[in-house]
């Protein structure tokens, strides 16, 4: 059993805000994560609903809250006027005919032995029945997935100050880091919101001037479009920038990992199942074979969603020879609720410790070696890596957040840091880790995994019951009152 820290004294942060005042924030982001409100939730889903109807003509998906068996349960979010259907069922002709007469279009981008089928004539409720009546066979819903981190609002994101000092750029970041080899990394994928495109945009040091990120690829199709729902109205949308978070975690860990974006959910937050499989097929057909998911569904039937399954056991089994490993965030349902995709065996789920740590002296002494669950976090066995997901720091987008969102909104400059909770923040510091073994240490993703396994610690929840998984102390979080 290792102590949990795979890179010590690696990764230290400077706390040119005073640390009370980070915990200030973080208690917002705390309050917000740990609330089981039921009716607040389904009034953050009903905003976000008709934020999404509001523009039919465009290409979006309409949020849908599906009933549960345990009212007290997580939210099913579904694609209401989406399905999916076995692609053999409409081999026929007749089956064929018979569902494009009863107004259902195939949208495409299923995967392999699925179809992905749009009725726009009929409500949304009589969609399956429809289809089942049609087929003769079940309909699956299109399940959405959202962004694992805890939403806008008084639970952050919110503005801070560089976390390696106010002069400091990714090239000195880099030059500095003593770990990072010479010459490109690995590739990691990052499946998101996207990233924000360069200058031409007409949106102001969408390209930061302090270099971090500068490498990632843009276009067309992994923009984070940042200011675009329901129409643009000169703030960001509800989880914009989430991608961008996500990735300069990846790029603090691992400095020298080529990282690349690709946008599966919108600005709202949300990704059908569809797009993700898309998303990871095409990551993993550009070279990558480290994948970080960020985002997390629950199911109906609490199976897992067919078209995305399907997808991470081919990545994964049929082309095992290539040591392709996919990182998920474990979700924040404070549970033991299975949440897809990182409940499948295909993925390593990553779930978020507190910090336990003195933060303003890292110094291996005086470190204190508890490695306690946050309240918050999604739990169960099928959990394998633990680290700091309270008060996370990275990169961040520039624009204003909506007073839809929040009574005192943030603006984020240009060059933005912002300090951030949720699960979605512990998984990319895996997958930058993995990256960084793999080059620093010669090992192939899914040694690198092993390695950073039997460097784990035992993690206990706050009631101090062992858990599954190992620890890992990568970044620093900020500590709670």
């Amino acid at each position: 059993m290792g102590d949990g820290y795979p890179f010590p004294n690696d990764y230290q942060e400077v706390y040119n805000d005073r640390v009370s005042d980070l915990r200030d924030l973080l208690d917002r982001q705390l309050a917000e994560l740990n609330r089981k409100d039921r009716v607040q939730d389904a009034a953050v889903i009903g905003f976000l609903r008709g934020r999404r109807s509001g523009r039919r003509e465009t290409f979006q998906v309409e949020a849908e809250v599906a009933p549960t068996a345990d009212s007290d349960g997580p939210r099913v979010l579904l694609a209401g006027r989406e399905v999916i259907v076995e692609a053999e069922i409409l081999s026929g002709q007749g089956v064929r005919d018979a569902v494009e007469a009863a107004g259902f279009t195939n949208r495409g981008s299923a995967d392999g032995p699925f179809v992905r089928l749009v009725n726009n004539q009929i409500r949304a409720q009589e969609i399956r029945p429809k289809i089942e009546k049609l087929t003769g066979t079940p309909a699956m819903p299109n399940t959405l997935a959202v962004t694992a981190s805890v939403g806008k609002g008084v639970g952050g994101p919110d503005s801070v100050l560089n976390p390696m000092g106010a002069e400091s750029t990714f090239e000195s970041y880099r030059s500095q880091a003593r770990w990072a080899p010479e010459g490109p990394g690995p590739i990691v994928a990052v499946i998101d919101t996207g990233i924000p495109g360069k200058d031409e945009d007409g949106l102001r040091t969408m390209i930061r001037a302090d270099g971090w990120l500068d490498d990632v690829p843009r276009g067309d199709g992994n923009r984070d479009l940042l200011d675009h729902l329901p129409q643009p109205d000169g703030y960001l949308d509800y989880q914009a920038g989430h991608g961008t978070f996500v990735a300069g975690i990846v790029q603090r860990v691992a400095p020298t990992a080529q990282v690349r974006v690709y946008r599966a959910a919108d600005t709202d937050g949300l990704a059908d199942e569809t797009a993700i499989a898309d998303a990871l097929q095409q990551a993993f057909d550009e070279g990558a074979r480290i994948i970080n998911l960020s985002l997390g569904m629950t199911t109906e039937n609490d199976e897992p969603p067919p078209v995305l399954e399907t997808t991470l056991k081919r990545i994964t089994n049929d082309y095992s020879d290539k040591e392709v490993v996919i990182i998920a965030a474990a979700g924040n349902f404070g549970d033991r609720t299975r949440c897809w995709p990182a409940a499948s065996p295909a993925v390593h789920a990553v779930g978020a410790l507190i910090e336990t740590e003195d933060v303003e002296n890292l110094a291996s002494a005086r470190r204190t070696g508890r490695f306690e669950t946050a309240d918050w976090s999604s739990q169960g066995d099928h959990i394998k890596f633990w680290t700091v997901g309270e008060g996370v720091r990275s990169t961040f987008v520039t624009g204003n957040e909506s007073p839809d969102f929040d009574d005192e909104p943030e603006v984020f400059p240009p060059n933005a840091w912002a300090l951030w909770s949720g699960t979605s923040f512990a998984a990319p510091q895996i997958a930058g880790a993995v990256a960084r073994l793999q080059q620093e240490r010669g090992m192939t993703p899914r040694q690198a995994v092993d390695y950073l396994s039997d460097a784990g610690a035992t993690v206990r929840d706050q009631q101090g019951t062992e858990q599954k998984g190992k620890g890992l102390r990568i970044l620093s979080g900020i500590p709670r009152h």
